[in-house]
């Protein structure tokens, strides 16, 4: 979830478990297990880096059996899409490139490949928390849905410009099949010239679609409060490899 005000940026990745018949998204209930937005409770500052050198998992603290899920580190490019409907049509291009633009920044220090699908209409599930195509089709695997949303959408409450969590896992391999990032339509509609801004609330939303949590650091991009800060340090890149599975093919 991100939050802005007084020109600093908070931001918070929130994760809890739905109800496992929707599972069967992608797979049977037995297999893969779909993953809903709840309370996520930020880690708490400190002041040196030495009480810190790994970010922890998304699920620690609250889905700790899913601790340490990662994408697979496959060839194959891990593929999003985006609903830009509610963003001005002025902005969407300069939003769609600062999203690639981060994409491509996760890229050079993970090794994962992403690929961008397009344009795509969303619907939200404001209860379950869940992005799926709004034409009803199967959900992608190894895919991220992205989609601007308007600030009246559950969970951007007072400033909140952003919400991120994996959305499907493997249980038998940690495997993270599918990730969601919603950010505010009216937020980043407003402030296209503010690439800085933009860039830093979608390094670190997607930051937790892969499955970070938040850093005690102010050095990281995965802190929770942001201040432009968009350039990655040498924890959030090793997290991050740290949460890499392995290719099963």
């Amino acid at each position: 979830m991100a939050t802005s005000g007084g020109g600093r940026i908070k931001t918070y990745g929130r994760v809890a478990v739905m109800a496992l018949a929707a599972a069967a998204l992608l797979a049977s209930a037995s297999t893969v297990q779909a993953i809903a937005a709840g309370p996520h409770k930020p880690h708490a500052s400190v002041a040196t880096r030495s009480a810190q050198q790994v970010i922890p998992s998304i699920f620690e603290s609250t889905l700790p059996q899913y601790a340490g899920a990662g994408w697979s580190a496959c060839p194959t490019p891990i593929t999003w899409t985006v609903d830009t409907r509610d963003l001005p049509p002025a902005s969407v291009d300069a939003q769609i490139s600062n999203l690639t633009w981060a994409f491509h920044e996760w890229s050079r220090v993970t090794g994962l490949a992403f690929a961008f699908g397009g344009a795509q209409e969303l619907a939200y599930d404001s209860v379950n928390h869940q992005l799926t195509p709004a034409d009803g089709t199967i959900t992608s695997s190894r895919h991220i849905y992205v989609m601007f949303a308007r600030s009246s959408t559950p969970g951007f409450s007072g400033n909140v410009d952003g919400l991120a969590s994996p959305a499907l896992v493997m249980p038998s391999t940690k495997e993270i099949l599918q990730g969601r990032i919603l950010l505010r339509a009216d937020y980043f509609g407003s402030r296209t010239s503010a690439a800085g801004a933009a860039r830093a609330i979608a390094v670190h939303e997607i930051g937790h679609a892969l499955g970070l949590a938040h850093s005690a650091s102010t050095r990281d991009v995965m802190y929770p409060r942001v201040d432009g800060q968009s350039t990655m340090s040498a924890v959030d890149a090793d997290s991050a490899r740290g949460l890499l599975q392995p290719c099963t093919g």
